[in-house]
């Protein structure tokens, strides 16, 4: 058992953070609500909806379109047991939600989430939802050439993401499940090694996570200088997709040094019940 634990904590020491190691929460929201509308910011402060460091009490949405489309609503899922999700579509006009406040002042952060993706009348490629993160304003479309990182998940299951307008690639792996009622949990890490991928000063890198399939990308590139993160749903051939969000939380990631003293921490514990055994 001690050598177990020792190992455990070595490797925390030389291998950083994982997708379970955030220090505190900036922002999350489950969505809750107690009815269907067509509005992410009804009732906000409903049943401990929202926490964190910058919901205080709570931090409303930028949408496109505006309140009351079907493009994005709340409490409309047809999944048993989670009738709370954000509900993100598309049909040839690219609706999007994004909170309103640009997350740069917290270091390095992970930005993790729930996935139920459908194929509601739109092809399997061409139906997709994304993220966008490291834009200096809300809503900035996947591909678009401002300053952005894109990500988003095809409706056969592939990834594909782009450094504003340039695409980086699709992946072969498939990091979701789609056109079922079953959840994927997804995380993207931003990290730097001064602990500020939002400074403009310096690389940041970006890791994508995926409970179905693990580590599935990761890319480096300069520093952001700001971080409004926007969801949008869309669909390619103009026929309506839906796919479902839910559980969003924003993170800090711990900075290398704090991993260091953890880890120390528990090799002096291991060392004291050794001692202790001893005696």
């Amino acid at each position: 058992m001690k050598t177990a634990l020792l190992a455990a904590l070595m490797l925390l020491l030389l291998a950083g953070p994982t997708p379970s190691a955030s220090a505190g929460i900036v922002f999350s929201d489950n969505f809750n609500v107690d009815a269907n509308v067509n509005d992410p910011n009804y009732n906000l402060g409903f049943a401990g909806r929202q926490g964190g460091i910058v919901a205080t009490p709570t931090l409303s949405y930028g949408q496109f379109p505006g309140a009351g489309d079907y493009h994005h609503q709340l409490g409309n899922s047809g999944t048993t047991g989670d009738p709370y999700p954000l509900l993100l579509a598309g049909d040839g006009t690219a609706g999007w939600v994004s909170p309103n406040y640009s997350f740069t002042s917290f270091g390095s952060l992970r930005i993790e989430f729930d996935v139920e993706a459908k194929r509601d009348g739109s092809g399997p490629a061409g139906s997709w939802m994304s993220i966008v993160l490291g834009g200096a304003s809300q809503g900035i479309f996947v591909n678009n050439g401002a300053t952005h990182f894109g990500m988003l998940f095809r409706g056969d299951g592939r990834f594909e993401a782009f450094d504003g307008s340039t695409n980086l690639g699709q992946g072969g792996g498939i990091p979701v499940t789609w056109g079922s009622t079953a959840w994927t949990h997804v995380a993207i890490d931003i990290s730097d090694p001064d602990n500020n991928p939002f400074d403009g000063v310096g690389t940041a890198t970006i890791t994508a996570w995926s409970s179905r399939f693990g580590t599935f990308f990761s890319y480096t590139r300069p520093d952001f200088s700001a971080n409004y993160v926007s969801f949008q749903g869309e669909s390619d051939n103009g026929q309506l997709a839906v796919h479902y969000m839910d559980n969003l939380m924003i993170s800090q990631i711990p900075e290398p040094a704090t991993l260091t003293l953890l880890a120390l921490g528990g090799l002096g514990l291991l060392r004291r019940r050794s001692r202790n055994k001893k005696g």
